[in-house]
């Protein structure tokens, strides 16, 4: 008779990101604010309540652009929307740049469009660099907390990230401080040198144990 079987040990790692010491978040006075999305161009749908958004942002008398970096099956679709919206000179699309980070430190507003269940790579990498984030929570690594590292809106509903775009593009000094936290929510909780610890951590663990 064997004794009872225990239970598998599961340790967890944050991601690391080497974070930057300037917020890159409206460093430059005066200059146009740049808004910038990452993310598979699958579906028209995902992009249409942003493009709406757009509009009535530009309507209301905003100056701004927006860079949407993907590529899918969706991209000339989304393109013909960008037209009839009339918006062909304020939204860019633009195939996945590499590496990522020196485009997004040109940047202010990264927007989290779709929860992917799993580590956004992108997310963290505009966070890294100090830019204003908003969209929807980020459920894998809850690194998008409303009003503490960002602003959570419905990127499904136009006139939510209507609001929540212009409220950072009303008040840049808001959006540069919750831009900052955000970086140092990184720098507290995702640092390499954190990563690399919690490994030789673990492996430790392991050899002690003999797992």
């Amino acid at each position: 008779m064997t004794g009872p079987v225990q239970p598998a040990r599961v340790i967890h790692i944050p991601l690391g990101t080497f974070v930057e010491d300037d917020t890159a978040c409206f460093a430059v006075p005066g200059q146009m604010p740049s808004i910038v999305v990452c993310e598979s161009l699958n579906q028209v749908q995902d992009f249409e309540p942003l493009l709406n958004a757009v509009r009535h942002l530009l309507a209301d008398g905003f100056d701004l652009s927006v860079g949407i970096m993907g590529e899918g099956p969706a991209e000339r679709p989304i393109r013909k929307r960008v037209r009839e919206l009339g918006l062909t000179s304020t939204v860019t699309i633009v195939p996945p740049l590499r590496p990522v980070r020196p485009v997004f430190q040109g940047m202010d507003i990264f927007i989290h469009i779709k929860d992917r269940k799993r580590c956004n790579l992108a997310l963290m990498e505009a966070m890294s660099v100090g830019l204003a984030v908003g969209g929807c929570m980020d459920t894998m690594t809850g690194l998008l907390q409303h009003e503490k590292t960002g602003l959570v809106f419905d990127p499904s509903d136009p006139m939510s990230i209507y609001a929540g775009l212009k409220h950072l593009l009303s008040f840049p000094e808001q959006a540069r401080n919750l831009a900052e936290q955000a970086r140092l929510y990184l720098r507290a909780r995702h640092s390499v040198s954190g990563m690399v610890e919690g490994y030789i951590k673990a492996y430790r663990m392991a050899l002690q144990t003999g797992q």
